[in-house]
């Protein structure tokens, strides 16, 4: 016999006193359920690790502790990343 009740979420089964859970019918298509939603969460966080960790920018810090422990922070350039589209300065166009 099958759960009466099931969760909001997964439609696990939720057993009251009369109901008789099958080992077969039951627990194996919850756990089923279980193990592909699991799977498929663990793939989204992998895919948005990966997207998060190609947009961080980064910066330097240089710390002068001889002098007066002022500490300065140095955002990427062009030659530090490589990257020739970044911090270009738009070129004018010539208005009539």
């Amino acid at each position: 016999m099958s759960a009466t009740n099931k969760t909001p979420n997964y439609d696990l089964p939720q057993w009251i006193g009369s109901d008789h859970p099958t080992w077969q019918g039951d627990l194996n298509a919850a756990f089923l359920t279980i193990d592909s939603t699991m799977k498929a969460n663990a793939e989204e966080i992998e895919n948005a690790k990966n997207d998060a960790t190609g947009s961080v920018e980064y910066f330097t810090m240089t710390c002068d502790l001889w002098d007066n422990g002022t500490i300065a922070a140095k955002a990427p350039t062009q030659e530090d990343t490589g990257d020739e589209s970044e911090n270009e300065t738009p070129s004018e166009t010539p208005t009539e």
